[in-house]
């Protein structure tokens, strides 16, 4: 009985909006729970783009912006297992619908990624976050597709 009195405290202390912060992509964004395992995620900063061309390295700063529907899948098995299941601590598959702003050496792309990640919280108001897919993308001029893999470390409000 104890045990359960326990285990729903803990639930309760899940948040249903977090703020987050990203040094590594520096960017802020919010994550809203739609559902017990739905999220929607929304971000905006400056990325990081390489780009070779005659030889050299041009390194570019981009401006982003994107919105992605998450499903955490293996919430509830985390939960039954005692781990960490605050701010969202859990495998992901999800959408991302992204807008990657002209730069000197980028053109305006606009983004459609299919991922899988994850997201762990530690010492509490601290994540980092991976994810994998694979992005098309579509330009005036082009289309393509593409690997995406993103490390992601931030603080989360």
């Amino acid at each position: 009985m104890l045990f359960s009195f326990y285990a729903s405290s803990l639930e309760k202390k899940e948040k249903d909006i977090i703020f987050r912060l990203s040094f590594l992509t520096p960017g802020i964004g919010i994550e809203l729970r739609i559902k017990d395992n739905f999220t929607i995620l929304g971000q905006t900063g400056v990325g990081i783009y390489a780009k070779e061309e005659d030889n050299k390295t041009h390194l570019q700063f981009p401006f982003y912006v994107y919105i992605s529907p998450r499903y955490y899948y293996d919430l509830e098995k985390r939960r039954k297992q005692s781990k960490r299941v605050y701010n969202f601590s859990a495998n992901y598959v999800g959408i991302i619908l992204s807008n990657l702003f002209e730069s000197s050496y980028i053109d305006q792309r606009f983004f459609i990624t299919g991922v899988w990640g994850l997201k762990r919280s530690f010492s509490k108001n601290w994540y980092y976050e991976f994810s994998i897919g694979l992005e098309v993308y579509f330009q005036e001029d082009k289309n393509g597709l593409m690997g995406h893999m993103v490390f992601g470390l931030g603080i989360i409000f």
